[in-house]
């Protein structure tokens, strides 16, 4: 079987990039602190960083021994750090929470998707502020993640689920646009995780649950530099989206769970970027998920719909 090779910090596979990436960073620098939110519906073009970390089902451990990223004392996965140049995030006008805009829905970025309350399916404890607080609501439209050959995709400029979001400011109802950020934020993210070599040709990973992402510290600016992280909330069922030509699975079968993902907004390649975007990761603790929690291979077929159309079923298959 191929085996995946992932280096241990990105910076060693950055020189494929050339001066295109160093080009696209310098187009969109951080923008000086304001106090106001921009005015929408708009995009923020920048930069990323990220990984990811996932606890492997016991039917397809055997499958990932010998993989570097692959810690078999925990069962999780590791990817490397990725990095994507040109991230897109989409924002809407500015609105009250709780207002008929908030509630209705609103245009975010240029592509118009429209984002409503009623759009988020997972929204952080105690992040909702009083009626009135001044907000955006946002759009992970195109995140590109690569490095290694591993990747993490996200957006509906893949074809992928929308990835809404909300921006609202910490100030609660002042009515005092001056006082907007700094904010809080979180993200309902539906992606594709590549993981190259596995069962000898790699696997295209989905979620159908949405992975809630909050930010590590508020934010000042748009683009903001922020890690949104999940960690500490419910881990994410995680299956493979294709058929293995060998039968070593089916389309729809759960591989594991995602227990920890990060993405850096607004984090180039540099050496610094990486080892701040990593720091933070590093002291990030993942989802404990005992085996025990897991149930037993399905002998019943279940089905799923997964947001683009299809329906997979969910059986195991016995590995010969």
């Amino acid at each position: 079987m191929k085996k995946i090779s992932w280096p241990q910090n990105i910076s060693r596979v950055t020189p494929l990039l050339g001066t295109a990436v160093l080009g696209a960073i310098a187009l969109f620098p951080s923008s000086v602190q304001a106090a106001v939110f921009d005015t929408g519906p708009a995009d923020d073009n920048t930069s990323s960083l990220g990984n990811f970390r996932i606890w492997v089902d016991p039917d397809f451990r055997d499958l990932v021994a010998g993989f570097p990223g692959y810690d078999p004392g925990t069962f999780r996965l590791t990817s490397p750090t990725l990095y994507d140049p040109s991230t897109v995030i989409g924002r809407s006008n500015i609105h009250e929470d709780g207002d008929a805009t908030d509630i209705g829905g609103t245009s975010v970025g240029t592509a118009g998707t429209i984002v409503s309350d009623g759009s988020f399916s997972a929204v952080p404890p105690g992040f909702e502020g009083p009626n009135g607080t001044r907000e955006v609501h946002t759009e992970v439209r195109s995140l590109n993640m690569t490095g290694a050959g591993a990747a993490v995709r996200a957006g509906s400029a893949f074809g992928l689920p929308v990835s809404p979001g909300e921006v609202e400011s910490l100030s609660g109802n002042s009515g005092d646009p001056d006082l907007d950020f700094p904010a809080e934020s979180f993200f309902n993210i539906f992606a594709e995780v590549d993981i190259p070599g596995l069962g000898g040709i790699g696997a295209t990973l989905f979620n159908t649950d949405p992975l809630l992402i909050t930010g590590n510290e508020p934010l000042t600016e748009f683009p903001p530099k922020v890690v949104y992280i999940h960690g500490g909330t419910e881990a994410v069922n995680v299956f493979f989206r294709d058929d293995h030509p060998n039968d070593l699975w089916d389309a729809g079968d759960r591989f594991g769970r995602l227990v920890l993902a990060g993405h850096g907004i607004s984090f180039s390649n540099s050496d610094e970027d990486i080892r701040a975007f990593e720091e933070i990761i590093g002291g990030e603790e993942p989802m404990i998920v005992p085996e025990e929690q897991i149930p037993e291979p399905a002998t019943a077929i279940a089905s799923l719909f997964i947001g683009l159309g299809g329906l997979f079923g969910l059986k195991r298959k016995q590995q010969s």
